[in-house]
């Protein structure tokens, strides 16, 4: 997508990121960050951009880099977060600075047989350099026709929410902080991440029928690692459910079991790329279902670090500019699930 959306000028993180790219019913839908430009493309090849303006006057900047889009009926819901308008608060000594008080979370969906979009629901706390969560996860609840939203990336309103479908008020399911989860079984799941800095501490899982919330705990990774050793700096990836099981993908390798019912089979972690205080992880892309096993994304760089004005952020510089190893794609194959084979492309 490079050669159709090269990078240009951003004021936050550059620019020319492809995030929730789903293609249903005829129609391609991604969201190009840091534009804010929403595309929805047929097959005719007619091409309609939306660029926020329900969330305010322009100009936009920003995009929801999480992948947060899930698909129902005749609609697409995309939600994440977008400047509008972006106010860039100039530079100096080479670093520029952006206002966040326009900062948005939002949810929106787009009708394909109308070709219109709504905004179901969206929320700011004009804080200069505060936000409230944006929303990382869109999960359509079947049982209850509601759309159930993850949300950990921010300062106020972190945990999981649930929208009504045709949009609304929210409602808090979950007090603690969860960036992305999955369907698995008759359950809505989504990682635990209380402080971002450690990443996941396990999973709790939304009961779609009760309504109940069920948490799994991870006591001690070394514990349920097939290798003995623990993981450290467990930024949260993305999450699928395959025969009868929960996989979650983070830094450092992917968590697989039963979180709802760990006595039947307890949840292990395997790990994937751990190659020590680096951001070398699954973030900020989704894993696939193909050919009846799973293909999983690992990132090279998914973060860069410019300027440091603490003595602490040159940790951070080391940390987010070191590349350890290029981008890969890894399958699972499905009759050695989950103890079997993984194959790098």
């Amino acid at each position: 997508m490079t050669y159709i959306h090269p990078p240009r000028y951003g004021p936050e993180w550059g620019s020319g990121g492809v995030f929730g790219l789903t293609y249903y019913k005829g129609v391609l839908y991604y969201t190009l960050s840091m534009e804010g430009e929403a595309r929805f493309i047929r097959d005719d090849i007619i091409e309609e951009i939306y660029r926020f303006q329900y969330l305010g006057p322009g100009p936009a900047s920003g995009g929801d880099t999480y992948n947060a889009v899930d698909v129902v009926d005749d609609e697409i819901f995309f939600g994440g977060w977008v400047h509008n308008p972006a106010v860039f608060k100039g530079k100096m000594n080479a670093s520029g600075e952006i206002d966040f008080r326009n900062k948005y979370s939002h949810v929106h969906s787009y009708n394909i047989n109308e070709r219109s979009i709504r905004l179901l629901w969206s929320e700011s706390i004009h804080d200069e350099y505060k936000w409230a969560g944006e929303i990382s996860q869109i999960i359509y609840d079947p049982v209850n026709d509601r759309l159930l939203l993850g949300r950990a990336d921010g300062h106020v309103n972190l945990g999981l929410y649930s929208l009504p479908r045709k949009g609304g008020k929210l409602e808090r399911i979950s007090d603690v902080p969860g960036l992305k989860g999955s369907l698995f079984l008759d359950y809505a799941c989504f990682d635990m991440q209380p402080n971002w800095m450690t990443g996941i501490d396990g999973v709790q899982c939304v009961d779609l029928s009760s309504g109940r919330l069920i948490k799994y705990t991870v006591e001690s990774w070394s514990k349920i690692s097939v290798d003995g050793g623990g993981v450290e700096i467990r930024g949260s990836g993305y999450a699928l459910s395959a025969y009868t099981r929960y996989y979650h993908f983070f830094r450092g390798g992917v968590l697989v079991g039963n979180p709802v019912e760990p006595w039947i089979d307890e949840p292990r972690f395997i790990r994937l790329f751990d190659f020590g205080k680096n951001p070398y992880a699954p973030h900020r892309s989704n894993a696939l279902p193909v050919a009846g096993g799973i293909l999983a994304p690992f990132n090279a760089y998914t973060h860069g670090f410019l300027h440091g004005y603490r003595e602490s952020d040159q940790a951070l510089v080391k940390y987010y500019n070191t590349v350890v190893g290029p981008s890969v794609l890894v399958y699972i194959a499905p009759p050695f699930v989950p103890r079997g084979l993984f194959y790098v492309f």
